[in-house]
């Protein structure tokens, strides 16, 4: 019995004692550590997966955004045969374009494409023609800057909005 009451007086210095708490603290931590560091890799492995979506998207973003201004400018380019060219060449040419429009431009686009074509195919006049082509020049315009703010979405046209149309095939394609 004696002994134990030595004892007890030993653990009663302050270095014992503080030996115990760092032990026990040291116990508390070791105990602790795997949660915490599994907490913390899990948060950091969301935040990493997240930043990692973000630039794929980005990355699609800006391939999307170059196929839509290839073919804009090739609709620049191929717009102008469409009310000079007397052989329908430029014609289908143009049609062609509208043709890759109709695969990656909004429904914008896809429509205000397809109102140009339908008012050179109804021979209307010129004035009505200039007009669907600036409203075809201010919807691409509008997906080209919008293309770095928002991904690209689906689509609520139908069928009928992609007509199989010709030059060869169709006289009112002709300028007049």
């Amino acid at each position: 019995m004696q002994s134990t009451l030595q004892l007890l007086k030993m653990l009663d210095t302050p270095v014992v004692i503080a030996a115990l708490v760092a032990a026990s603290v040291s116990l508390l931590l070791g105990l602790w550590s795997p949660f915490i560091n599994g907490r913390l890799n899990l948060l950091i492995g969301n935040q990493k997966a997240e930043l990692d979506g973000k630039l794929a998207e980005n990355a699609n973003s800006w391939a999307e955004y170059e196929l839509r201004r290839d073919a804009y400018l090739e609709v620049a380019v191929q717009i102008e045969s469409i009310f000079a060219d007397s052989e329908g060449a430029g014609v289908d040419a143009y049609l062609r374009t509208i043709r890759k429009l109709w695969l990656i431009a909004p429904d914008s686009v896809v429509q205000a494409a397809n109102a140009l074509s339908k008012s050179i195919r109804d021979g209307v006049s010129r004035e009505v023609r200039e007009d669907a082509y600036r409203r075809l020049f201010n919807a691409m315009r509008r997906d080209i800057r919008q293309r770095h703010i928002q991904p690209p979405s689906g689509t609520d046209l139908g069928l009928d909005a992609f007509p199989i149309e010709s030059a060869k095939r169709q006289a009112s394609y002709r300028p007049r």
